[in-house]
């Protein structure tokens, strides 16, 4: 039993260049109200014979995904489910148009022109992760910073619209401020000599080892939200705290996931706290805005740190919360 997105269009399931057959509900096709392409996430290979304890074999996967200008942790390439985070080695190949950039976790180790005005890079990570992820940038614009005791840290995004170079290195104080604060902190370095943070198209965030995904939204302006004080520092801080909360510790079930959420919500509420002039306040205001998203109050929604809609969409979560 394996995860895929439910965007991910499987071909063929190969072993050693034969087919194996594979299940996968399709839930586009039940319902006129969806795309035929969308799945189910589970996906369900046959094998001829059970697995033997301790037995490894090569499964090759074969499929179309329309992503954005990023793919996500987890998701983009088949994961057991249900088994907590497994570690593993990545080889990423990507082919794209010479006008665009590339950055995925492990490191850059083959970069090439192509005769068909395409690039190839390699990316590698030969030490085990728990996630691998990319992102894709149009007209893309980076700028590293060196600082000693810290990773490089490298900022990059599309030079479009309306982000800028100004927008992109914009972030990098925050960024650079956190990360020297986690390690004083938390008394360990980030586990990777470089890290890479990239802005996406889309409204959330994400870390992966050496690699985070950042909201491009956040540099809106009049963007709900980041437009408060405390709530871009913390945001950013949050992706950057999964250097540590998530990487360098991990879960074993979904009973331990708390400690890569939890633990980064609330560093990131440290350093709103250690960062800001009234950062002592913020970081009370913070802490309630969580508090209210778990019992269901929704007392903080207009607070700099309040999400609109959660304290009630968490609902179900709250009535089948076990102890941690």
């Amino acid at each position: 039993m394996l995860t895929l997105h439910p965007l991910a269009v499987v071909e063929a399931v190969l072993r050693e260049g034969e087919e194996l057959p594979f299940l996968r509900y399709n839930v586009g096709r039940m319902s006129g109200s969806f795309d035929n392409r969308i799945h189910h996430q589970d996906l369900v290979v046959l094998l001829d014979q059970p697995l033997r304890a301790g037995e490894t074999i090569e499964l090759d996967f074969v499929y179309d995904m329309e992503i954005a200008n990023y793919a996500s942790l987890l998701s983009w390439y088949p994961c057991p489910r249900g088994m907590g985070l497994e570690l593993h080695t990545s080889r990423i190949e990507a082919t794209y148009r010479r006008d665009h950039g590339f950055k995925a976790t492990g490191r850059l180790v083959e970069e090439r022109m192509n005769e068909d005005k395409t690039r190839t890079a390699v990316w590698v990570a030969e030490e085990p992760i728990d996630a691998a992820a990319f992102t894709l940038a149009q007209y893309p614009y980076e700028k590293s910073y060196t600082f000693e005791g810290l990773p490089e840290i490298v900022m990059f995004g599309t030079k479009s619209g309306y982000m800028s170079e100004e927008k992109i290195e914009g972030f990098s104080a925050d960024i650079i401020n956190s990360i020297n604060f986690y390690q004083r902190l938390f008394g360990t370095a980030v586990s990777t000599d470089q890290l890479n943070v990239t802005f996406i198209a889309s409204g959330h965030g994400q870390a992966g080892s050496g690699l985070l995904h950042i909201s491009d939204s956040i540099a809106q302006p009049g963007q709900p939200g980041f437009a408060n004080q405390g709530a871009r520092e913390a945001f950013l801080a949050h992706e950057v705290a999964h250097e540590w909360w998530g990487h360098q510790l991990g879960w074993a079930s979904y009973r331990d996931q708390w400690l890569s959420e939890g633990l980064a919500e609330y560093s990131a509420m440290l350093f709103v706290e250690a960062s800001l002039d009234n950062g002592p306040k913020l970081f009370k205001q913070f802490l309630k805005a969580s508090n209210d998203e778990l019992t269901g109050s929704v007392a903080s929604v207009f607070s700099a740190f309040g999400r609109a809609g959660l304290a009630l969409d968490n609902k179900a979560a709250r009535d089948r919360i076990g102890p941690i």
